[in-house]
């Protein structure tokens, strides 16, 4: 009903979840990239 963006009722409630959306996004692909360049130097350590 209302615009996402734009000063109506609601969209500062709208922005905030889509901002919280994509940090929680970001978040999660840090600890993905971290996982696995872990899992490659654990993999590629010589034994």
């Amino acid at each position: 009903m209302y615009p996402t963006k734009g000063p109506a009722i609601g969209g500062g409630l709208a922005t905030t979840g889509v901002a919280i959306q994509s940090w929680l996004l970001v978040g999660i692909g840090l600890v993905l990239l971290g996982a696995a360049l872990w899992l490659a130097t654990f993999v590629s350590r010589p034994r």
